[in-house]
């Protein structure tokens, strides 16, 4: 049969709700992947990013919309499914779109690829999605035949119901309400101005004027999603005066004193779990150099020379291997983990996966980031720092790893402890302690 003839992007949010469900892909290089292999333009690839994060981040709210006037629903197809998710989305999530354009792509999908019938049935479910009007924002009708009050907030606040629970068990209501508040909602644009470049302090003024403005704290800047113009910010990234970066993940490198850290000599700092190498960059920028960075992905450590050029920078050593089991004897001076997590608290950056994590793989993680720590604070000297920084919202992932080995290692103090608040503007929460060995 011949692929159904629908818009592109909407054929790009198909084919990437597929990858990253079903497939187990990351929702961010699907996209990318996706956007090239269909040679989308500029204008399609924005929608298709907004469809794709847009009902990943909504998914279970969508799902209970649709699920409303399906008998069956555990009998629709996946790929029928998600087009559905997608159609109601843009119905009551995205204003460009008008309405009929929404029902008649998925219609035309339905019909190419499933029939007349389910056809029919798609173009029924999505006409009375869209009379929900504003229902479909009204809690109460997500409460409508919800086991418990926890699956209730699953549904409304789209958010896996073992997750939810995690977080009132751990954080009660209040801070519950909060966490999941936040990874329903879009993540703010997080920018770091390189303070290397010539005229940086005059760029961070300039765009801290900018409309949109969330935050500035030094050269750490968080916009509302969608407040800054995509060229503009691209030039100044291809011109190495400006990096993505979140703006939480800045604060709590802020948060920790990492920005006052001596380099060099005894005070040489290792990134040991450096990824693409975002906080080694930061380090550098402020003049205070990693003297190695290291990573288990070959893909995500191989982007640190490149990026060292783009900024202007020295180029740091990089290393491959696993921060668990280290090819060095010891360390004189500050070793960063920026440790393996479930990414809890990131979940509005990264909205795929969410339904993907399982609480066996959060106590696998844990296991995995004790053994970690335990082996940066064997190979630190005496008088050296170990800083533990996660990106996720589950105690035993942090204060409990934490809570553990200092119960075990008299030579081991907690100097400073980090924790995002909760009602800031950041969208994002990260965990973080300084250790120092006596």
């Amino acid at each position: 049969m011949a692929a159904p003839r629908i818009p592109p992007a909407r054929a790009a949010a198909l084919h990437v709700l597929r990858a990253c469900l079903r497939e187990g892909q990351d929702l961010q290089p699907a996209l990318d992947e996706t956007v090239r292999g269909l040679s989308l333009d500029q204008r399609d690839a924005a929608l298709a990013a907004e469809l794709c994060y847009g009902s990943l981040r909504l998914l279970a709210r969508l799902d209970a919309m649709c699920d409303a006037f399906l008998k069956a629903p555990g009998k629709i197809p996946a790929r029928l499914r998600d087009a559905l998710r997608v159609a109601a989305y843009e119905l009551h999530f995205c204003d460009r779109v008008p309405d009929y354009a929404a029902v008649d792509w998925a219609v035309t999908f339905a019909r190419s690829v499933f029939g007349n019938g389910l056809g029919g049935l798609t173009n029924a479910v999505l006409r009375n999605v869209a009379r929900l009007g504003a229902q479909a924002h009204d809690p109460a009708f997500y409460r409508q035949d919800a086991a418990s009050h926890a699956a209730f907030l699953a549904r409304f606040w789209s958010c896996p119901e073992w997750i939810v629970s995690l977080w009132l068990t751990q954080y009660g209501e209040e801070g519950a309400l909060d966490y999941l508040k936040a990874q329903a909602a879009p993540a703010p644009l997080g920018l770091r101005v390189n303070a290397r470049r010539e005229g940086h302090a005059a760029l961070c003024d300039e765009l801290a004027a900018r409309p949109g403005l969330l935050l500035r704290d030094d050269f750490c800047l968080a916009f509302a999603p969608g407040s800054l113009p995509l060229r503009e910010i691209e030039t100044h990234l291809a011109q190495g005066r400006l990096s993505r970066q979140s703006a939480a993940a800045q604060a709590a490198m802020h948060g920790l004193d990492c920005l006052e850290w001596e380099s060099g000599g005894d005070s040489a700092i290792w990134d040991a779990c450096a990824g693409r190498g975002g906080k080694t960059l930061l380090l550098a920028e402020q003049g205070r150099a990693p003297l190695l960075a290291s990573d288990v992905s070959l893909r995500r450590i191989a982007a640190l020379p490149g990026e060292c050029r783009r900024l202007g920078l020295p180029r740091i050593p990089a290393l491959l291997c696993q921060a668990e089991e280290p090819p060095l004897r010891g360390w004189r001076g500050t070793i960063l983990l920026d440790a393996p997590c479930s990414g809890l608290g990131v979940l509005s950056r990264r909205p795929d996966s969410k339904w993907k994590r399982t609480p066996a793989e959060c106590a696998g993680l844990a296991r995995l980031q004790r053994h970690i720590l335990e082996s940066a604070l064997d190979l630190v000297d005496s008088g050296g720092r170990v800083v533990y920084l996660t990106c996720t919202l589950n105690r035993k992932e942090n204060q409990d790893v934490v809570h553990a080995l200092l119960r075990q290692r008299p030579d081991v103090r907690e100097e400073i402890a980090y924790v995002t608040p909760p009602d800031g503007p950041f969208g994002e929460f990260f965990f973080g302690v300084t250790l120092r060995k006596d």
